[in-house]
């Protein structure tokens, strides 16, 4: 009963993370013409891979200037989860 008590409750709440960015990235003078990405995922709760901050996801664009920032959360319940940011800028 425990168990169940346990797993009802892991469903509720889910797995949660933060990333914590700051808005003095983005410079809206700025042209979108690459995009750089990164993504991090977890399996049961469990990080399995990847970093999904900004600055990853500049290096991978070799960005220097952002434009804006675009994150996106996908969550099978119970089971995954991951974070992707694109970063778009020059």
């Amino acid at each position: 009963m425990l168990g169940v008590a346990a797993a009802l409750a892991l469903a509720v709440t889910g797995c949660t993370t933060v990333i914590p960015h700051n808005g003095s990235f983005v410079d809206n003078n700025v042209r979108p013409q690459k995009v750089g990405e990164s993504k991090i995922s977890w399996t049961l709760c469990f990080r399995t891979s990847g970093d999904a901050g900004i600055n990853a996801a500049m290096k991978d664009g070799n960005i220097t200037k952002v434009h804006h920032v675009q994150m996106e959360h996908f969550v099978f319940p119970l089971f995954y989860q991951s974070i992707t940011t694109k970063v778009y800028g020059e």
